[in-house]
């Protein structure tokens, strides 16, 4: 049974083990093939949706490009580089028609059938993308007769039907051709001919920009069986007016950036554009704040924008390190980022059109999310107005920034931002934050609020005070869990304003002006005499152990994106970078050391090549109490026998090993923790899943109080995530270990890392993948389509069988006592309002119903009650006269 003690550690450890053998000296784990596909998806209004339970997913991910020109170059590597480094969901692969159809076209498919086979293991998706540039010609439709046939209704596939149209002499040419060349249309009837039901996306004009004729009624028409249209639009610095060409068409249509990028510096193709440092934090933030799907151009060290230097997959400064890092935040529900959706507010502007219209891009209630910052929300309106958005599932909202109209900030004194699960605002209505005196109003700088309410909404906006007209300029609206509770552990803060623990190389400049800063500033170096300057934090720690090191920044488009950072612990030197452009006023995680007691450990941050200003704030050292993990990294506490191989990526703290999938038997690794109070402890085991890892890896728990107890666990399943071997009484000392072993194993073992949690808590958590405390009842099915969820994924009742499907949880508890039980769902509006949850204690049965379509990722009270010891108890949820998905995803008990 899994339990949560008062504090979550954010520990990354970062696991993938695919790269080339010839760049790292390391054998090729062999993937086995497997018949694998993520769910069928399908367009529903602007989202795209799953198309088993209506839920949104959002795409994001890259293009791997090369076999746009030929038989593709490192395509496995790029692939696994995408899933386990880049953290993407879909791939869009160009492809050439003049391969795929000339006298190598059987090789050439074949090597397209694997790359695409093995995205779709990987539970990706990929873009079928025809990479063809200008007008349309009837060779594309024999091209598109013979492909869209061979991926039909592939679950995995979507198709992109014409790269980048160009001078195609119109919107009636690009819609419907002419009498010499096919319309866009054309190519989508030609798909669906072959009973090829995929979803299809479509390029703009003006080599696939211009989305503008779809806002004015140039719209494909789909079949009805169609899985729907997506429209594309390439994203570079060369474009302008990103609201009237594609911002405005994402009210009505899904919109996926086919491309996107920055090739660095102020030019590009011969244009002076805007530099890397303002222009991809506006353009990401604009497409953040509208929810949009992208991939970006392009996991190749030679096509520009390239994200990568080479084949061993480093990022980018220009690019890929923004790229990654946003990615990375899509990936993680915790993760603070710009949260995005469809625009709403009040209609009309004060200038024409009066009414009636939301997405004038200059004046209307969509400016504040248009990218730019030279124009404002001039609402109809004096009194009343507002602006905001539907974020489609609800949100926690931790933070917002906000620009006013320039040099009118003291229009803003007295708006508020509201947030709400109502779409009209007419109850349900809370206020987040109300602005009391005027912001910044010089056109360049937001003003920044810290949000504590952690409620989660669907609807968030702000209100222009009475006379203002609703003007602002822009808003960002943030979502994540942000940094765990600290308060059970030592917790040391070094500020740049200490007069002890702080050292300084060179001249630092102390400034306040970007908000976000801990405590009274923050230092800078002036973006000058790089590699000459740095600044040393250096605490000092009351007692040895292990603690988690957090940095905090002001973030701004003129920070440097690879900020070196050296963390010099109990046992060597840990190397990092930090990307300042994004992630202020937070604390952010670096990892977790071990650091003895004293002054001996520093995290050193440095200006060597760094490409912006470089921000020293402050860094906090949390201290890990009751909660021992054992690193395969760590000189301490590991002892392996017989070879054990180190596999790394770019990017990735720590490492992982692997066995080789060799010498069976004669292999094994050890991890021993020095335990300081005997008690309880509750045993968990982390790897890094694949077909090829083993399923039958035996794990001895040694303790020196009751023996050694063997656990058999399958590394082919349920990687990334903790998993429990169950509460084994250890004693003091070193007498106590855990021993993965080889011996008959039937595949690769992974040996990656060990936690040790004491068990003093009051508190039970059972998730739904913890089959010995779980018992279903009936066929249901896991997602993890929704964010939100606890663990590794949650269940649904597909909406089927109403009346005979039920999930039993069964806690095992340690002492007889009165338990306030709580249920955690992911809420949306295709679930039952009206799920009836039993609860059998001690004395009776209490059944409770819940509303499933609110109170998304939260835990909610169902009540308290006296429960006897052992696995009496029961909560069992039913989906009996149900009126939508059921969710079942976890229940928690907290003694009273």
């Amino acid at each position: 049974m899994i339990r949560h003690i008062s504090r979550s550690v954010t520990l990354r450890l970062h696991h993938w083990f695919k790269r080339l053998g010839a760049l790292t000296g390391l054998p090729l784990l062999l993937c086995l093939t497997v018949e694998a596909a993520p769910p069928e998806l399908q367009t529903q209004g602007n989202q795209i949706v799953v198309k088993s339970t209506g839920e949104p997913i959002r795409l994001v991910g890259v293009n791997i490009p090369s076999l746009g020109w030929g038989n593709g170059e490192y395509l496995s590597e790029s692939v696994d580089a995408a899933y386990w480094e880049w953290r993407a969901n879909i791939i869009r692969l160009p492809i050439s028609q003049s391969h795929w159809l000339g006298p190598n076209q059987v090789t050439y498919r074949e090597i397209v059938d694997d790359v695409i086979q093995q995205i779709s293991d990987y539970n990706m998706y990929v873009i079928f993308d025809l990479h063809e540039f200008h007008k349309p010609t009837n060779t594309n439709l024999t091209f598109w007769l013979d492909a869209a046939d061979r991926y039909k209704n592939n679950p995995a596939v979507l198709f992109g039907l014409f790269n980048e149209p160009n001078n195609l002499g119109g919107w009636d040419a690009w819609l419907n051709g002419t009498t010499n060349q096919p319309g866009m249309q054309d190519l989508l009837d030609t798909v669906r001919s072959t009973g090829a039901n995929n979803i299809v996306l479509v390029g703009g004009s003006d080599y696939a920009y211009d989305l503008s004729g779809v806002f004015d009624g140039y719209v494909l028409t789909d079949t009805t069986n169609g899985n729907g249209v997506v429209y594309d639009a390439h994203l570079y610095p060369l474009k302008s007016y990103w609201q009237s060409r594609v911002g405005n068409i994402g009210q009505e249509h899904p919109i996926l950036l086919g491309e996107i990028g920055h090739p660095g510096g102020t030019s590009f193709l011969g244009y002076s554009i805007d530099d890397e440092f303002s222009w991809v934090p506006q353009a990401m933030d604009w497409v953040n704040s509208h929810n949009f799907h992208w991939t970006a151009w392009s996991l190749h060290p030679t096509a520009s924008p390239n994200m990568i230097n080479s084949w061993d997959f480093t990022p980018t400064s220009f690019w890929g390190a923004a790229a990654i890092a946003h990615m990375h935040a899509n990936s993680n529900p915790s993760a603070e980022r710009v949260i995005g959706g469809t625009v709403i507010g009040t209609t009309g502007t004060r200038t024409e059109p009066l009414s009636g219209v939301l997405t004038d891009w200059k004046y209307g209630a969509v400016t504040p999310f248009n990218g730019g910052f030279s124009t404002y929300f001039d609402a109809a309106t004096a009194d009343g107005a507002w602006t905001g958005l539907d974020l489609i599932t609800p949100q926690r909202i931790t933070r917002i920034e906000y620009m006013p109209r320039e040099a009118y900030g003291s229009r803003m004194v007295g708006g508020v931002f509201e947030a709400s699960n109502t779409a009209d605002f007419s109850s349900d209505v809370t206020t987040l934050y109300t602005i009391t005196n005027s912001p910044d109003d010089s056109g360049l700088i937001y003003t920044s609020a810290i949000i504590n309410n952690t409620n989660t909404f669907r609807y968030i906006r702000y209100v222009g005070p009475d006379g203002a007209y609703c003007n602002v300029s822009a808003l960002l609206f943030y979502t994540g869990d942000g940094i765990a509770d600290t308060s059970a552990g030592e917790d040391v803060i070094v500020d740049n304003a200490d007069g002890s623990g702080l050292h300084t190389v060179g001249t630092w400049l102390s400034s306040t002006g970007t908000s976000g800063y801990n405590a009274s500033n923050y230092l800078h170096d002036n973006n000058s005499y790089k590699g000459q300057k740095s600044v040393r934090f250096t605490p000092n720690l009351a007692s040895y152990g292990d603690y988690e090191v957090f940095a905090r920044w002001t973030a701004s488009a003129n920070r440097a994106s690879n900020v070196p950072v050296d963390i010099i612990h109990g046992h060597g030197t840990a190397f990092d970078q930090i990307d300042q452009k994004i992630n202020g006023g937070d604390w952010i995680s670096l990892g977790v050391f071990p650091f003895g007691a004293g002054t001996s450990a520093s995290l050193l941050m440095g200006n060597t090549n760094t490409d912006g200003y470089v921000v020293a704030d402050a860094v906090r050292f949390v201290k890990i109490t009751d909660d021992i993990i054992i690193d395969n990294s760590n000189a301490y506490g590991l002892h392996a026998v017989g070879n054990w191989r180190i596999s790394s990526g770019s990017g990735y703290n720590g490492y992982a090993r692997h066995d080789e999938n060799t010498d069976k038997g004669n292999k094994s690794m050890r991890f021993t923790p020095d335990i300081s109070i005997a008690d309880d402890y509750e045993v968990f085991l982390r790897w890094t899943a694949h077909p090829n890892r083993a399923s039958n890896v035996p794990v001895d728990i040694i303790s020196s109080q009751t023996g050694t107890t063997t656990v058999t666990i399958n590394q082919q399943q349920n990687g990334d995530i903790w998993h429990s071997l169950g509460t084994y009484p250890l004693g003091t000392g070193t007498g106590n270990s855990v021993l993965i072993r080889t011996n008959n194993t039937n595949g690769y073992v992974i040996a990656d890392a060990v936690r040790f949690i004491r068990d003093t808590a009051t508190e039970y958590i059972i998730d739904n993948t913890e089959s010995t405390y779980v018992t279903l009842n009936g066929s249901w099915s896991s997602s993890t389509s929704t964010s939100g969820y606890f663990g590794s994924n949650y269940l649904h009742d597909t909406n089927s069988g109403k009346g005979s499907k039920s999930v039993q949880f069964t806690p095992n508890l340690a002492k007889a006592a009165t338990y306030e039980v709580f249920a955690r769902w992911t809420a949306y509006t295709n679930r039952a309002s009206n799920v009836p949850v039993d609860i059998n204690y001690n004395g009776g049965n209490t059944t409770v119903t819940i509303d499933q379509k609110q109170n998304h990722n939260q835990w909610i009270s169902l009540g308290s009650y006296s429960f006897s010891a052992g696995t009496a108890g029961t909560i069992t949820f039913r989906n009996d006269g149900t009126n939508g998905y059921v969710i079942v995803d976890a229940v928690r008990l907290v003694e009273q």
